[in-house]
Formats: C-alpha cells, sequence, structure tokens
C-alpha cells in the first residue's frame, strides 16, 4: 500500500510543480491523470486533492460551471478526508467565492479559512488565505496582509509560495511609491524562485528586479537581473511575453553607460519581440514605453 500512495504523492508533485510554473493546462492534465489512480485505489482523500485542484485550473481558466462541478463532487465526504484534503478544497471554495458571491460573504469565508489553517497549523493554507485577504484591500492593507502571510510562513519554514508572496508585496510597494522596499522583495521573490526551480517565476522576478533598479539608476544591479532574466527567457518554452520588456529595460541600461549602438541594437530587438508577442494590444502603455526609447534613441519606432 506504501508503494500506490507514494506514486499517487508523485504524480500529484508532478502536477503542482507544473501548476506552480503557470502551465495551467498541463498541469490540469495531470490532475486529472491523479483523479483518475486515486478512484482506482479507493483513495477518497486523493480524490477530494485533485478534484480541488482541478476546480482551481477550471477557475483560472475561466470555467466557473466545471470549478462548481468538481467541488460539488468532493462535499459529502470532506469531512472524512485528510487534513491535507481539507486544506486544498477550502483553498479551491475560496477561490469559487470570490468569483460569485458578495464581498462580505467573501471576506467571512476568507477569515474564516485563515482561521481554520492557523488551528491546524497548515502554513501553506494560512499564507494563501492572506494573499487571498490581501486581493480585497488597498495597497497599504495589502501590505498588512502579505506581511502577516510571509512572516507566518517563514516561521513555520514554508518555502512553497513564498516567491509569488514577494512579488506581490514587491508589487504594492512600488505602487506605494516605495521603489527601495520593492526591490528588495522583488529580490527575495527572484531568491525563492530559484530556491523552486521555477523558471517563469525567475524571469519575471528578475525583469522586475532589473525594472526597479533602473528606475533608481542602479546600473549594475539593473544589468545583472536583466541579463540573467534574459538568459533564461531565450532558454524557456514560456517566457517569450517577458523577453520585449527585458530587452526594452536593458537598452535602457546600455544608454546610461553610453553605448548608444547597443542600445538601439537591444531596442530593435524588443520592438520586433513586441510585435511577434502583440504588445500593443495586450500591455499598451508597455509598447509606448519601448517606443518611447526607440524615439530618444533617434529611431523609427
Amino acid at each position: 500500500m506504501s508503494v500506490l500512495v507514494t506514486t499517487l504523492r508523485a504524480v500529484l508533485e508532478a502536477a503542482d510543480r507544473t501548476f506552480d510554473d503557470g502551465r495551467v493546462s498541463a498541469a490540469r492534465a495531470g490532475y486529472v491523470d491523479l483523479l483518475g489512480r486515486a478512484q482506482d485505489r479507493s483513495d477518497p482523500s486523493m480524490e477530494i486533492l485533485a478534484r480541488a485542484m482541478l476546480a482551481i485550473c477550471a477557475l483560472r481558466l475561466r470555467d466557473r460551471a466545471s470549478a462548481e462541478e468538481q467541488l460539488d463532487a468532493s462535499q459529502w465526504r470532506l469531512d472524512s478526508a485528510s487534513v491535507e484534503a481539507q486544506a486544498r478544497h477550502r483553498r479551491a471554495a475560496a477561490r469559487l467565492s470570490m468569483e460569485r458571491d458578495p464581498r462580505e460573504q467573501v471576506l467571512s469565508g476568507l477569515h474564516s479559512y485563515l482561521a481554520w489553517a492557523e488551528d491546524h497549523r497548515i502554513a501553506s493554507g494560512v499564507l494563501d488565505a492572506c494573499l487571498l485577504l490581501a486581493d480585497l484591500h488597498g495597497p497599504a492593507d495589502r501590505v498588512l496582509w502579505l506581511e502577516h502571510g510571509l512572516d507566518y510562513a517563514r516561521a513555520h519554514d514554508l518555502e512553497q509560495g513564498l516567491g509569488r508572496a514577494y512579488g506581490l508585496l514587491g508589487s504594492t510597494l512600488d505602487q506605494l511609491e516605495q521603489p527601495e522596499q520593492a526591490l528588495v522583495a522583488w529580490q527575495q521573490a527572484l531568491a525563492c524562485h530559484e530556491r523552486q526551480a521555477q523558471v517563469r517565476g525567475r524571469v519575471g522576478a528578475g525583469w522586475a528586479a532589473g525594472e526597479l533598479a533602473c528606475r533608481l539608476e542602479d546600473w549594475p544591479l539593473a544589468r545583472q537581473h536583466l541579463e540573467a532574466a534574459l538568459a533564461l527567457a531565450e532558454r524557456a518554452q514560456d517566457c517569450s511575453d517577458l523577453e520585449p520588456l527585458i530587452l526594452g529595460d536593458l537598452a535602457v541600461v546600455y544608454e546610461a553607460a553610453g553605448d548608444v549602438i547597443e542600445a538601439r541594437r537591444l531596442i530593435l530587438r524588443a520592438l520586433a519581440r513586441a510585435r511577434e508577442q502583440e504588445l500593443h494590444v495586450f500591455a499598451a502603455s508597455r509598447h509606448q514605453r519601448l517606443r518611447a526609447v526607440a524615439k530618444r534613441l533617434d529611431l523609427d519606432a
């Protein structure tokens, strides 16, 4: 029996890694596989866990009906499931509530989720609840919720999810016009993604740290982060949308160093990649920034 459990655990961990790396459709296929195996082996807790993650994938893919179906199929035997399975079910149910319920009901449910996770010492649940609560508040309160979740996670040696939490903290601090603190948070996010070997997370955090270093005119640090992020993005399968942003900021670094030729080469590459990714449609303000750099370098954009 222990061999079977280990096999199911391996399938779960592989699907989780894929999900954490942002490949939702591929992760969903992994959780479908896990669900079938759990049913074949009469493991209700693993079945509930798989259904919870399938619900989360469905919500990411804007399929609320499928999410409701997966959670409804588990509800009747949830009380007898493992704490881990219950935690995943609550994680999915909280997200479904955020999609369909009034704000006050959502907040009440999230506070209950947080209290349950703290009572059961489920650090991943505490961090998750805090991230969801942060999403429902303005920047100042959002920082407090993010810091509460991060403090709890660090105190309980939790690594999973820290990179995303630090990234959200960095974005919020930047929104509050605290770029130095934001840079520190993004560098912590980068370190977490590196420990977890999350490629897209590393590229995104590296670009964010480099872009902030650019604005702070810390050119050596900006170049270090941006060149590392670019090298990784060029090798990765799903980071092409980040390449024009990295290239554009790297052009600014070389412009500041007085290397106009290299700056022009980089911004032309950035604009070419932006056209391929239709950046003008999906991130118009970012595209305008690239065009502004090109104009400053006496190039037609």
